[in-house]
């Protein structure tokens, strides 16, 4: 998800996109197949083979239950190790994360956080389907998406799933870990070390569900399970009990902040603040409201936004006091931090996103219905919940802020098909990791998802947002590295070294 648009899916998409842009920006000459279009007109170049990198492609069924509907090439890169002088310790197959993100674009990142595990292990980055250079999918839609609220955003995406056709619901979680397996078996390779981002971590999941005899062990970075809650109650859990983490380590008081929150949140429901935004070099008309504050403290959950949990509480009370000139400036940078899909090239593919989220992801409407039934039920489901499971929002604001069910509203299939939530027959040893400032994957949700395998253990990573391995010491990754090399994690010791995430100076009120 979610009006935030850096947390509109699990795997934060515009997190993703913004990555992806920056990496689009800066690329080398493109090399890589070609790939069609889905209804975009543009065709953005392929991704670069990494340096060092082998690139390849395997040829797999766009349905695996009826061949006869064609096929779809898998690309992927292999990165060798270091040392070959030695057999190799083992492959770690990676995902970053989206759904839509693309392995390949993302080989510098994965290479820096593996780290010497690059001395005897070999890393595999394989393009989900319809992402990157496998089969890159586009959709007609318009560039500035991502900025678009409301019955607006989910019909544009609507639109976007019918430009697709029939073959968007070939593109699913379970269809990606079979490539991925496919590619394992065309490699040559035992089994697999998986390394999952978010998104990256239900794929992990998926994959050991239906190939667990593949799997010699698993990290999980920003984990959540299979059968999450589509209404995010554990989240609106994890910022209450957030603010009373930092207001614990920081010396203020988090009833009040909570307080302060609920009041702007009533006020802003009622009365919300016309602000003006320019949007691709055109001045737009937006508003200040519930749904806008909800995704602005939502974004505080991301890792690289984790300090706002110490700034935003300043700038609720001064809204309170009339001064909301911060608190806007806020919503433009997060509201529309991404006004141009078409810069991310194939590096995110926001056809592919959809598609996973709308085939797979448990929803709170039954996709069989009509649109209009779909959204009658949508909201007398939510409005039957108990109002405190989302404060200090309503559930509305909440639940907008953070729905992937609700892009599905006019998603063209009447389907009720999602991917299965049973638990992976797996003894491979598991590693969750869980920010526990995580508003994206709730700390919760990593309890969860730990809970899904036989084998597994969590750490909680301290002032930590979401995909903990991003936290700046390092220390996150390494004990993800040691894990991935002898299925322990070492001395968590460094954990108190994360530099702690506390109120800005005169945000918050000092505890009495």
């Amino acid at each position: 998800m979610r009006v935030h648009r850096r947390v509109l899916f699990r795997g934060s998409a515009v997190a993703v996109l913004a990555a992806a842009t920056t990496l689009a920006a800066t690329a080398a000459a493109p090399g890589g197949p070609p790939a069609p279009s889905g209804g975009g007109s543009a065709q953005p170049p392929p991704v670069p083979c990494p340096k060092d990198a082998t690139c390849g492609t395997i040829t797999v069924p766009l349905d695996r239950g009826n061949p006869a509907l064609g096929t779809i090439q898998i690309a992927y890169a292999l990165v060798s190790r270091r040392n070959k002088d030695r057999p190799s310790a083992g492959t770690i197959a990676v995902n970053p994360g989206g759904p839509g993100g693309s392995a390949i674009g993302s080989a510098a990142g994965f290479v820096k956080a593996v780290g010497d595990l690059l001395d005897d292990h070999d890393l595999l980055l394989m393009d989900p389907r319809g992402i990157g250079n496998s089969g890159w999918l586009d959709c007609d839609v318009r560039k500035d998406v991502l900025t678009l609220r409301g019955e607006a955003l989910s019909r544009e995406l609507g639109r976007c799933a019918r430009s697709i056709g029939d073959r968007r619901r070939f593109y699913t979680s379970a269809a990606v870990a079979d490539d991925l397996d496919d590619l394992r078996a065309h490699l040559r390779l035992p089994r697999l070390k998986l390394l999952g981002l978010s998104y990256g971590t239900y794929l992990m999941t998926v994959y050991a569900q239906r190939h667990p005899e593949h799997v010699d062990s698993i990290v999980l970075s920003g984990a959540y399970p299979l059968a999450f809650d589509p209404w995010k109650r554990p989240n609106a859990e994890a910022l209450r009990r957030g603010y009373r983490l930092v207001c614990e380590r920081g010396g203020c008081d988090a009833r009040r902040v909570l307080g302060d929150l609920r009041r702007l949140a009533g006020r802003l429901r009622h009365r919300p603040i016309p602000y003006e935004v320019t949007v691709n070099g055109e001045r737009r008309r937006a508003q200040l409201d519930e749904t806008a504050l909800a995704a602005i403290v939502n974004g505080a959950g991301d890792q690289s936004n984790v300090k706002a949990w110490g700034t935003i509480p300043g700038y609720v009370r001064e809204a309170l006091d009339g001064r909301p000139e911060r608190l806007i400036e806020l919503a433009r940078e997060t509201l529309f931090s991404s006004p141009d899909i078409t810069k991310a090239g194939r590096l995110f593919s926001l056809a592919a996103q959809v598609a996973v989220v709308c085939n797979d992801y448990p929803k709170g409407f039954d996709m069989r219905a009509p649109d209009d039934v779909r959204e009658r039920q949508y909201r007398e489901r939510r409005d039957a919940l108990p109002a405190w499971q989302f404060a200090p929002f309503s559930a509305a604001a909440w639940t907008y802020g953070y729905s992937e069910p609700e892009w599905c509203l006019h998603w063209p299939d009447r389907s009720d098909r999602t991917q299965s939530t049973a638990r992976p027959v797996t003894n491979a040893p598991v590693l969750a990791l869980s920010g526990d400032l995580d508003l994206n994957t709730a700390p919760g949700e990593g309890v969860e998802a730990a809970r899904q395998f036989r084998n597994a253990r969590l750490v909680k990573v301290p002032f930590s947002g979401h995909v903990p391995t991003g936290e700046p010491t390092g220390c996150a990754i390494s004990i993800a590295r040691h894990f991935l090399r002898d299925h322990t994690t070492g001395d968590t010791g460094c954990l108190k070294d994360v530099p702690p995430v506390g109120p800005a100076p005169a945000a918050l009120p000092a505890t009495r």
